[in-house]
């Protein structure tokens, strides 16, 4: 038979181990969680990114098009002009 100090010792470590789990298991979802709103932000992030890369993109693509159409009227220039020469 146990005595009353022993059924309080059990209890206590009952409890302790109660504790712990609970402990062990907030740490758990605090842990995902903040993992989570990492992840969030990153995606958040590279998307934020990959908009400013292609609006740059697109940007210079309009230069090149410029470009392109400014040397093609340069030669048609040259053109006329070795015509008239």
């Amino acid at each position: 038979m146990l005595s009353l100090g022993d059924n309080i010792r059990a209890e206590l470590d009952m409890q302790q181990d109660k504790l712990d789990q609970y402990i062990k298991l907030q740490k758990e979802q605090l842990s995902k969680g903040v993992r989570d709103i990492k992840q969030k932000h990153v995606a958040t992030l590279l998307t934020s990114i990959e908009k400013g890369v292609y609006k740059k993109l697109k940007e210079k693509d309009v230069e090149i098009e410029n470009m392109n159409r400014m040397n093609r009227e340069l030669a048609e220039r040259i053109k006329q002009v070795a015509i008239e020469a």
